[in-house]
């Protein structure tokens, strides 16, 4: 199996995410904007026939985010390196793929005198 340059793990991956995450912004505008209309219709709100037909509806969207975040869970687990994948590369390489931690962070902007370098 060939290595994918970045431009094309972004254009297949990375851009669609960010797409994804903006329509579900937009999905939780709606839902707020949807909220203080079904706050000002109290006396609706009352009738049962009303209520069964929101209910139904909340009751879907329900089930439709929970297979959002098993997803979600999916792309998070298929991203985590395995331990196989660790074990069979270098100790550089694995420490390279682990999550930055502040230890890592302060290595970054560790001024330690280099030789030629004035500071």
């Amino acid at each position: 199996m060939t290595q994918k340059s970045s431009a094309d793990v972004a254009m297949a991956v990375v851009l669609p995410l960010d797409v994804a995450a903006n329509k579900l912004m937009k999905i939780e505008e709606e839902l707020r904007h949807l909220n203080t209309k079904v706050s000002s219709f109290e006396q609706e709100r009352e009738s049962g026939l009303l209520r069964d037909w929101i209910e139904a509806r909340l009751e879907r969207i329900h089930e439709t985010l929970d297979s959002i975040r098993e997803r979600l869970a999916d792309i998070s687990s298929e991203i985590q390196p395995t331990r196989e994948a660790l074990a069979r590369t270098s100790p550089e390489a694995a420490h390279a793929t682990a999550k930055p931690g502040l230890a890592d962070a302060d290595s970054l902007w560790d001024r330690k005198s280099q030789p030629g370098r004035d500071d």
